[in-house]
């Protein structure tokens, strides 16, 4: 019996790892798009809302890029979150490339201080 639990444990966390970074781009809402310098599409996907109003905020966000990208290390980023203009900088902390859909995932976190 402990044998069996531990092999359903160790399932469990085997999906758990696997899971796309484009299945969190389906959860929330498109931020913006548009095209890079290098003229390749993009959608930024990731919550609109903050749950508390200060002087930061940490934010996640998911890029999905067209064809097969080389993500930038780090993004400057500004949005408004409850009428608040919020910047700074997010790193990327994950990416993937989507072979059969031919598009690249990137997702990015960081801090953004109120302006």
């Amino acid at each position: 019996m402990k044998r069996i639990y531990s092999l359903l444990l160790a399932s469990v966390l085997i999906l758990s790892l696997s899971v796309p970074v484009c299945a969190e781009t389906a959860e929330f809402p498109v931020i913006t798009s548009g095209y890079t310098e290098e003229g390749i599409f993009y959608e930024i996907h990731g919550e609109t809302f903050s749950l508390r109003r200060g002087d930061s905020q940490f934010v996640t966000r998911y890029v999905t890029y067209s064809g097969k990208v080389t993500p930038q290390a780090q993004l400057s980023w500004t949005e408004t979150l409850n009428g608040v203009s919020y910047t700074g900088t997010l790193s990327l902390i994950r990416q993937m490339y989507d072979k059969k859909e031919n598009k690249t995932y990137a997702t990015y976190a960081g801090t953004l201080t109120a302006q």
